[in-house]
């Protein structure tokens, strides 16, 4: 919401149809001081933020990289043997700007470490072990699988339910081209209809409707099909990416 583009062209509706009208220069420039007097959000907030997030984890990134097998938007997977003292010292200092911001601001420490449903508190801006993987596969930027301690396969895929794991027999399976099925994921797909035609619809309950809309939406089960983006597919077939390291 912090990036978002507030100034757009306007957009009429007459009942029939829709259309875009682009705003003139001297709208602009009133709808810009209009922002400046009464701001709903500062696109700061959302550059900084996360230009500092970014910051912050690519930083730790540097001094572990021969023990990072992926990294995401918040978190590093890393392998056995890692050097714990980067992420302590990382927690450590996070801590100490926690309690100069609260003496500065007036605020009790305790609100930095918000209370989840269950009670326990996590205290903002730490890294928090997530626990052990017995093997861990990746296709790319939010698509990876793992096996935990217990023997139970997990997936964080972007567009497929968690749920959808139980697809997965083993790791081997979670490659380019499996097919997850509406069963596993109860996945849905919505199809918009731009050009409907009156039709006759008889309901779950046996009633019957002369529809005459114009516009419909239908929700069907769908599909997930794994697949590799050329971006990461040349990565890995890179020869010279096994050996490139970051340097400070």
């Amino acid at each position: 919401m912090c990036v978002t583009n507030e100034i757009r062209d306007n957009v009429i509706y007459n009942n029939i149809e829709w259309d875009e009208v682009e705003l003139t220069n001297e709208e602009i420039i009133e709808k810009l001081n209009e922002q400046k007097e009464n701001p709903f959000l500062s696109y700061s907030y959302g550059v900084w933020v996360t230009a500092y997030a970014r910051f912050n984890l690519l930083s730790n990134l540097v001094k572990l990289d021969n023990k990072v097998i992926y990294s995401d938007t918040d978190s590093l997977k890393l392998e056995e043997g890692f050097d714990i003292k980067v992420i302590e010292d990382y927690n450590k200092n996070v801590l100490e700007k926690i309690k100069k911001a609260s003496n500065d601001l007036k605020l009790p420490i305790e609100k930095f470490s918000p209370i989840d449903k269950d009670g326990k508190a996590h205290t903002i801006g730490l890294f928090d072990f997530d626990g052990f993987y017995r093997e861990f596969k990746t296709l790319g930027a939010k698509k990876y699988s793992y096996i935990d301690n217990d023997n139970n396969i997990h997936i964080t895929v972007s567009g497929v339910p968690k749920k959808g794991a139980a697809a997965l027999k083993n790791l081997d399976e979670f490659s380019n081209d499996f097919v997850f099925e509406y069963k596993y994921t109860g996945k849905n797909l919505i199809v918009y209809n731009d050009d409907q035609q009156e039709f006759n619809l008889t309901d779950y309950a046996g009633k019957k409707y002369a529809v005459k809309d114009r516009y419909g939406i239908c929700i069907i089960p769908t599909t997930y099909k794994l697949g590799i983006s050329d971006d990461y597919a040349n990565l890995i077939s890179d020869e010279s990416s096994k050996h490139a390291r970051y340097k400070e």
